[in-house]
């Protein structure tokens, strides 16, 4: 009876050795977050805009990432290319009206912060959602075996990352990481800033509207101060003062060229006019986009005589031009040494949608004009574009 009782006993613990063995390859699905769209649409980081036909393409990662989600979500059975076409439209669209959101098939912040669920390793998470994460982490330089399984290797990784963020290390992929992971964010940054700039339809802005803008948190400024039909453009003069009254010490101005004068001369008025009219600014940017002449040569002749005169005049210069440089200036890389300003209009102040790709010799951008859907938003009363720094250019 003793020997009975004593085998019995081995084979019970037998059993919960092997059950505690089992429940290690027990996998499931990640967790459902529960906030709604509603109590979450407002992020420091943004949320990237993907939609069919877009002039900016989605970048292949995240359009990854929602499909997978996606699939995780209804079980779309979608192919995950990376290509935001019709079927990623349609199953979009399937997932909004699902969730109670306006249904138009493109990835905004709502429908972002609706799709993304809640990974780690302590529930043993695994399927597509973690195949989203560890394709993330890759393309961040965090490397992972794509398990589709939330093993230690990708709990690792994730931590990593989250340091090198500024978040919360956890090693847990809720909403947080998930915006850093698809926006490029670094919350870690002391350094960034978040400003806008300002054109001539706007007109005259007075102080009080500033001082708005101020409190809403932008922190730099860039006027327009020279228009392609108009010349120089006086109110430029009263809004760097009233943007200076309401707090702005950051303040930049922009010159969009007309091409049909001397390019010395219309750089080298708008200098003396800015001076003679008091206005404090720390720096020229000149704004390029647009049509040009095919003539890439006597393009750059052009871009050559407008800089000259901004270095006889001693004032800083800033370039705001994007991918469409080597169409006006060739391999032209004159200008490298100035900061580069560019727009993406895909909702995210970073730049992870910039590296790969550079030209005229940069290697880095400086500024990103990231407003949200290629149009002016209102702020303030007033319309503005907005733009993002990592350091603003001193």
């Amino acid at each position: 009876n003793t020997l009975k009782k004593h085998l019995s006993a081995m084979d019970s613990l037998k059993v919960v050795v092997v059950l505690l063995l089992l429940s290690l390859y027990v996998v499931t699905p990640c967790a459902r977050v529960s906030s709604r769209p509603s109590d979450t649409t407002s992020w420091p980081c943004g949320w990237p805009l993907l939609r069919e036909n877009s002039p900016d393409p989605p970048e292949k990662v995240n359009t990854m990432t929602v499909q997978l989600l996606l699939n995780y979500w209804l079980g779309a059975g979608l192919s995950v290319d990376g290509v935001y076409g019709a079927a990623t439209t349609q199953a979009v669209s399937t997932f909004q009206s699902k969730m109670g959101l306006q249904v138009d098939g493109e990835m905004g912040p709502q429908t972002w912060t609706a799709l993304v669920v809640q990974c780690s390793s302590s529930e043993n998470a695994a399927g597509d959602a973690v195949l989203a994460v560890q394709q993330q982490l890759n393309y961040w330089q965090f490397p992972v075996a794509l398990t589709a399984r939330f093993d230690t290797q990708t709990a690792n990784a994730t931590q990593f990352f989250q340091r090198s963020r500024g978040a919360e290390v956890d090693g847990v992929v809720g909403p947080n990481t998930w915006n850093l992971l698809v926006s490029g964010c670094n919350s870690s940054l002391t350094t960034q800033l978040y400003g806008l700039d300002i054109g001539w339809p706007e007109g005259l802005v007075d102080a009080s509207a500033f001082s708005c803008l101020y409190a809403s948190g932008f922190r730099f400024l860039i006027l327009e101060c020279f228009t392609e039909s108009h010349g120089f453009w006086q109110d430029a003069v009263t809004n760097a003062k009233n943007a200076r009254s309401a707090g702005f010490s950051r303040i930049g101005m922009y010159h969009f060229f007309n091409r049909t004068l001397d390019p010395y001369q219309q750089v080298n008025d708008t200098i003396w006019n800015l001076r003679e009219n008091h206005v404090q600014f720390d720096r020229l940017w000149f704004d390029i986009e647009g049509t040009w002449p095919s003539d890439t040569a006597s393009n750059t002749q052009f871009l050559e005589r407008a800089q000259q005169a901004v270095a006889d005049n001693q004032v800083p210069g800033g370039i705001y031009c994007g991918r469409q440089w080597p169409q006006y200036f060739g391999p032209y890389a004159g200008a490298k040494e100035w900061p580069l300003w560019y727009a993406h209009y895909d909702s995210i102040p970073s730049f992870r949608d910039w590296y790969g790709e550079p030209y005229g010799g940069w290697t880095a951008p400086t500024i990103k004009q990231y407003d949200a859907d290629g149009s002016s938003t209102r702020h303030c009363g007033i319309e503005i574009d907005s733009d993002w720094t990592p350091a603003y250019p001193n």
